[in-house]
C-alpha cells in the first residue's frame, strides 16, 4: 500500500482532567448567566429602580401608614347595590347586551382617594365610584370612575413619583412645595392636569358628583362601526358647592357616601345611567370587542 491510500493516523486525543472539565463546565455557566442576566435586564427584573406592585403598595403605606383590612389606596369607602337601566340608546354605539333595553345589576362601592380609611371626608378629597355589572350570560363587566375630569397621571410611575412629593411633612401637615414643584416641572403632563381639574371644582357631596371613567372603551355596533366610549355618570341632583361647615376628622360628612344608601337620592342618584364621551369612528374590523377595556387613559 501506498502513501496515497494508507489511512490516515489519527493523533492521540489529550487526556481530561477532572479540572479542566470544571473549568470547561464553569465557563458554560458564565455565558449561560450572561444570557439570562440580560434578558432580565432588558425585562426590569434586575433593575432597582424598576416600578413593581410590591414598591407601589409599600409606597402607599410609607404615606399613608399601614391599616390592617383595609385597601392600599381608597381605603375609605362603602358598598351599595342598584341597577344600571339601559333605555337602548347605547345600541347606537354598541350590540353589548348591557345597551338594551333592561336593567342590569350592579355592585359598586363609594370611596374618597387615599390609604388612610380614618381621613376626613375634605372637600378636595377625590371621589371614587367602582361598579362591577353583572350580565345574563355569566359575564362580568367592571369600571372605575372618579369625580374630576381627567387623570393626574398618565404612567404608573408618574402616580408611583406624585405619591412621594405629596407626602404630607410632619411639621406642617401639608406637602412640601418645593418637592411638588420638582415633580411638576419634571411631568408637565400632571401640571396640565391638574389645572383642569382645578377648573372643574368640587361639588357638596357624591349624591351630586359626575364620575368619569379612568379608561375608554372600544363599541362596535351591529354595522361593524367601532368607536372609543369613555363613561360618565351623570347626577340627577343639582350639583351645589360644598357646604362651608367643621367637620370631624373620622365622622362622615355632608357629602358621605352613605347618604346615596339613606335614601338621600330617592333611590337612585344618577337619572341618567350613562353619558358616553364618543371619539372618532374606526374602519369596521380594526376596532375591539364591544366593552373590551383599550389602553387609551384619560
Amino acid at each position: 500500500m501506498d502513501d496515497a491510500t494508507a489511512f490516515p493516523v489519527q493523533a492521540s486525543r489529550p487526556s481530561v482532567s477532572r479540572r479542566s472539565a470544571l473549568f470547561g463546565l464553569a465557563a458554560v455557566g458564565a455565558i449561560a448567566a450572561v444570557d439570562v442576566g440580560g434578558f432580565l435586564c432588558a425585562a426590569g427584573t434586575l433593575d432597582a429602580d424598576a416600578l413593581t406592585p410590591a414598591r407601589l403598595t409599600d409606597r402607599f403605606e410609607e404615606v399613608a401608614g399601614h391599616h390592617d383590612g383595609f385597601r392600599r389606596n381608597h381605603a375609605k369607602g362603602v358598598s351599595a347595590t342598584g341597577y344600571f337601566t339601559a333605555t337602548g340608546a347605547g345600541s347606537a354605539v354598541s350590540t353589548a347586551s348591557v345597551f338594551r333595553v333592561g336593567r342590569t345589576p350592579v355592585t359598586g362601592r363609594f370611596s374618597l382617594s387615599g390609604g388612610n380609611p380614618f381621613a376626613p371626608d375634605a372637600d378636595d378629597a377625590v371621589r371614587g365610584l367602582g361598579l362591577a355589572f353583572e350580565l345574563p350570560d355569566g359575564e362580568q363587566w367592571r369600571t372605575a370612575m372618579i369625580n374630576t375630569p381627567v387623570f393626574p397621571d398618565r404612567t404608573p410611575d408618574g402616580f408611583y413619583e406624585r405619591l412621594l412629593a405629596s407626602k404630607k411633612d410632619p411639621a406642617t401637615g401639608k406637602p412640601d412645595p418645593d418637592r411638588m414643584a420638582a415633580f411638576l416641572s419634571r411631568r408637565p403632563e400632571t401640571a396640565a392636569a391638574m389645572n383642569l381639574i382645578r377648573r372643574h371644582p368640587p361639588t357638596s357631596g357624591f349624591d351630586n358628583s359626575t364620575f368619569h371613567g379612568l379608561n375608554a372603551f372600544h363599541c362596535t355596533n351591529d354595522t361593524g362601526v367601532t368607536v372609543p366610549v369613555r363613561w360618565s355618570l351623570v347626577p340627577s341632583n343639582r350639583p351645589a358647592p360644598p357646604a362651608r361647615r367643621r367637620r370631624d376628622a373620622t365622622t362622615s360628612s355632608t357629602h358621605s357616601p352613605r347618604r346615596c344608601g339613606a335614601g338621600r337620592c330617592g333611590g337612585g342618584c344618577w337619572s341618567r345611567s350613562a353619558d358616553p364621551t364618543i371619539g372618532p369612528t374606526t374602519p369596521p374590523g380594526r376596532g375591539r370587542r364591544p366593552g373590551r377595556s383599550s389602553t387609551s387613559a384619560p
